[in-house]
């Protein structure tokens, strides 16, 4: 753990161009990819005093911003950090700074038309405040270019008074972030904003790409998943493979546009599921404003009769090609935020190949190929079928029927299954040989994500598992 002062409030990790820190190191390492930041856990911490509790108890004393940077380059990078417990409450004649993005504060000099473009990978954003914007990360592209990446993070628990995870501001700039296999979690945006909120201003543009992400159990007054909000500027967001579960707002509980008459405010949402998100006013999609702001969506699953459910009043969603209206996805397990899909889900096999080949992004948010069976899924996870991997364990893994599976690792008395995302339940099984015999049968429980299968043959050789209701064979060599 560390902090950044033992006293003093208003000092901050101030990370300068071109350096990248890197952690979860445990000084044995001789290449950076050996490193484990998820087991060796580095935790950036506010909380001066050691003491804080839950939802944000005893953080009178925290540092207002953890980590700041100013015009830097994508060479700038932090790696796999935990930025815990600021608390930007700063008082009103107070630096911004002091009162916004808590956990990371990205500036740009005013009026340099300067660029500040960090990359901020593996990060836990925990439990940050801010009095203004940016509970998480305040993101300015203000009279300068904004191009932050944000990959594999999680934002969790952080709140501010809009854009409770996520500021990116746009004054007579452009600040057009892209945000890739990342999870906002119940965060809280007292006005507007839970997860992300865009400000464009004075001609500025903020258009975010958001790839593999996770929308889940966020609130705030209004807008609780996502928010853009335009006067006389351009905001295009594109929306490709996520998911929006359980956000809870008074007005639209997952997306909210909201542009002035001289404004441009698109969303296109492409390969996403909304599901279980609550409001008392279009907990799907809320617009407003004097201007026309827009939702496109294609090739997604809604829990919504139709296409006019989605959105009240004189406002329409732009509803394409591919909309899946209430059909359960078949989450493994939504309210522990497994986002993975079951068997026989909907979402397998449904989305646009070409929506997600646009983004560049072909993986899921696990690391894990895309479009694998010829057809994308939607959401944040490729669904999968049996295949082995480099140890030897049974993964769930969905694969072409033609393309052979390579033979790997020997299998002595057992095959493990890791990985799984079946239903927990008895499964029958058969194994045979090269030319088609039955060498053993029965079943095997699978239990959480695990599973095992005795092998009680001892004849070495190459053979076929065959699983009931699953369409194709994992070859092994009993050794």
């Amino acid at each position: 753990i560390y902090i950044p002062h033992t006293t003093d409030r208003t000092v901050f990790f101030r990370l300068n161009d071109g350096v990248q820190l890197y952690c979860g190191f445990n000084v044995t390492e001789t290449a950076l990819e050996e490193r484990d930041y998820e087991n060796n856990v580095t935790i950036l911490s506010a909380d001066l005093n050691g003491d804080d509790g839950l939802f944000f108890e005893n953080n009178e004393e925290n540092a207002h911003t953890l980590v700041y940077t100013l015009n830097v380059s994508n060479n700038t990078i932090l790696d796999g950090f935990t930025l815990f417990g600021a608390n930007a409450n700063g008082d009103p004649g107070a630096t911004l700074e002091k009162k916004s993005g808590g956990g990371f504060f990205n500036d740009i000099i005013w009026g340099t038309n300067g660029i500040s473009s960090p990359v901020i990978r593996n990060c836990i954003f925990d439990s940050n405040y801010a009095l203004l914007e940016g509970g998480g990360l305040f993101n300015s592209g203000s009279v300068g270019e904004n191009y932050t990446l944000i990959y594999n993070c999680v934002f969790i628990n952080n709140e501010a008074e809009i854009g409770g995870a996520i500021y990116n501001g746009g004054n007579n700039g452009v600040c057009n972030a892209e945000i890739i296999n990342t999870r906002f979690i119940s965060n809280n945006a007292r006005q507007t904003g839970g997860g992300i909120y865009n400000f464009v201003l004075n001609g500025g543009e903020v258009s975010p790409k958001i790839t593999n992400c996770i929308f889940m159990n966020n609130t705030a007054g209004s807008a609780a998943g996502y928010y853009s909000l335009t006067f006389g500027g351009t905001s295009l967001s594109t929306i490709t493979n996520c998911v929006f579960y359980g956000n809870n707002a008074t007005n639209g509980g997952a997306l909210y546009l909201n542009t002035s008459a001289d404004g441009t405010n698109e969303a296109t949402v492409n390969n996403s599921i909304f599901w279980g998100s609550i409001s008392g006013f279009d907990p799907h999609f809320h617009f407003s404003g004097s201007g026309d702001p827009q939702v496109h969506l294609s090739n997604s699953l809604v829990d919504a009769p139709d296409c006019g459910g989605l959105v009240a009043g004189d406002h329409v969603v732009d509803c394409g090609q591919g909309i899946k209206y209430n059909e359960d996805p078949l989450f493994v397990n939504a309210e522990e935020g497994d986002f993975h899909v079951m068997e026989g889900s909907p979402a397998i096999d449904a989305g646009s190949n070409a929506a997600i080949e646009a983004t560049g992004v072909m993986v899921d948010i696990d690391g894990e190929d895309r479009i694998l069976q010829n057809i994308v899924d939607l959401g944040v996870d490729e669904w999968m079928i049996m295949t082995q991997d480099d140890d030897g364990d049974i993964r769930i893994k969905h694969v072409p029927a033609a393309l052979p599976i390579p033979l790997v690792n020997p299998v002595g008395d057992q095959l493990d299954f890791v990985n799984l995302h079946l239903p927990e339940r008895q499964y029958q099984y058969q194994i045979v040989d090269l030319v088609g015999r039955v060498v053993q049968a029965g079943s095997f429980q699978v239990s959480g994500t695990q599973a095992m299968l005795p092998i009680r043959f001892q004849t070495p050789g190459i053979y076929f598992l065959q699983v009931a209701g699953l369409n194709h064979n994992v070859r092994f060599f009993k050794f």
